[in-house]
């Protein structure tokens, strides 16, 4: 996974983009402090959001082994469009590795209390 995905380019004034991750992100023991060394102004409320607009999902999401937790919330969020007759995200499951690839157990308790959503299916 690339880090500058994850680690906006313009956020962090890097002169070089960073390579992708070789492994999983989310299991990067302390990803607050690595972000700090590389800014050492960097804010996690202030900087969250300019973060989370840069985040590009197909790429990050990709590798069906990695980002259990990230998935998670997307699988989520796609079941609860779902239960809202939101038919036109039907391809986003796919798209994002939903019905193959890796979710948290939370994440798995969570989308099975949705009343209309099951992963991997359209209803």
């Amino acid at each position: 996974m690339r880090l500058h995905h994850l680690w906006p380019y313009s956020l962090l004034n890097l002169v070089h983009p960073l390579d992708d991750y070789a492994d999983d992100v989310e299991l990067l023991r302390h990803p607050k402090g690595e972000l700090k060394q590389l800014m050492p102004g960097f804010d996690e409320v202030e900087h969250g959001v300019e973060i989370l607009a840069q985040l590009d999902l197909d790429h990050i999401l990709a590798r069906q082994e990695t980002c259990a937790a990230l998935r998670g919330i997307v699988a989520w969020c796609i079941g609860a469009l779902r239960c809202h007759r939101q038919h036109k995200y039907h391809d986003l499951e796919t798209r994002f590795g939903i019905p193959n690839g890796i979710l948290s157990p939370l994440a798995q308790s969570q989308i099975a209390m949705l009343p209309c959503a099951s992963r991997g299916s359209d209803q």
